[in-house]
């Protein structure tokens, strides 16, 4: 009983634990929010970028504080051509998208919550 109470403690301490990140959204289906009279914001990065993989993770509790904002992790490694598309030189970028479909902020590198809440805020992602 010991032997088994210690090796589940053990495999629980190599990160078996849930890890919440915002859920990956194909590019086409994030793509057909923007311009449909809500702003749209973007979160482009990779599965192999620790910088992109933290965003996720902060997304989405960004996510929990303005659960009806059309908020979408994209992931470059399932869309190579959508890099073309969107001009993504560097990743983690993140792109804002107003009510109308306009490109109105581009951000690369990863941020703090605080700057996303302000960004989000600055934006009007707090009025839908």
């Amino acid at each position: 009983m010991l032997r088994l109470l210690l090796t589940v403690a053990l495999l629980s301490s190599f990160g078996f634990a849930k890890e919440y990140k915002l859920k990956e959204t194909p590019y086409k289906i994030a793509s057909s929010y923007i311009g449909q009279g809500k702003p749209v914001m973007l979160d482009v990065g990779g599965e192999m970028c620790k910088s992109c993989q933290e965003m996720a993770k902060l997304m989405y509790e960004i996510k929990k504080r303005f659960p009806d904002a059309h908020l979408f992790y994209v992931n470059i490694d399932a869309d190579r051509d959508m890099l073309k598309k969107l001009r993504i030189v560097a990743i983690p970028t993140q792109i804002i998208y107003d009510k109308n479909g306009y490109e109105v902020y581009r951000h690369l590198g990863s941020m703090t919550y605080e700057e996303l809440v302000t960004m989000l805020q600055d934006y009007h992602f707090d009025n839908n």
